[in-house]
C-alpha cells in the first residue's frame, strides 16, 4: 500500500519534470500502476483488519445467543410443553361475551 503511494507520487513528479512525451507517458503508466497497487493494498489491509474485529463480534454474538437460550430454557423448565395442561378444566377461564345485544342481531 505504501509502496504504491510512493510510486504514484514519484511518477507524478517524473511526468511533470520533463518535456519528452515518451518519458511522460511512461511516468503516467507507472503512476497508474502505483495508484492501482495502493488501492488493492488498502483493500487487502482493510479486509484483514476487519476479519479480526468481525471474528470477535461473531464470538460475542454466539456467546450472547447461547446465554439467552440458556435463560429461556431455564425459565421454561417448570412447564412441560409436551404434556397435558396441568390446570383442571374447572380453573380454565373463558372470556365473557362482549355484548349480548350484538350477538342477537342477524
Amino acid at each position: 500500500m505504501l509502496a504504491g503511494a510512493v510510486l504514484a507520487v514519484s511518477a507524478y513528479a517524473l511526468s511533470h519534470g520533463t518535456r519528452d512525451p515518451l518519458v511522460q507517458r511512461d511516468a503516467i503508466t507507472l503512476g497508474l500502476a502505483g495508484v492501482t497497487s495502493a488501492v488493492i493494498g488498502s483493500g487487502i489491509f482493510l479486509r484483514y483488519s476487519l476479519t479480526g474485529f468481525l471474528r470477535f463480534w461473531l464470538a460475542r454474538q454466539s456467546y450472547d445467543l447461547a446465554l439467552l437460550a440458556d435463560r429461556l430454557l431455564e425459565r421454561d423448565t417448570s412447564r412441560d410443553l409436551t404434556g397435558p395442561d396441568p390446570r383442571p378444566a374447572s380453573e380454565v377461564v373463558t372470556p365473557p361475551a362482549r355484548n349480548a345485544v350484538a350477538s342477537s342481531r342477524p
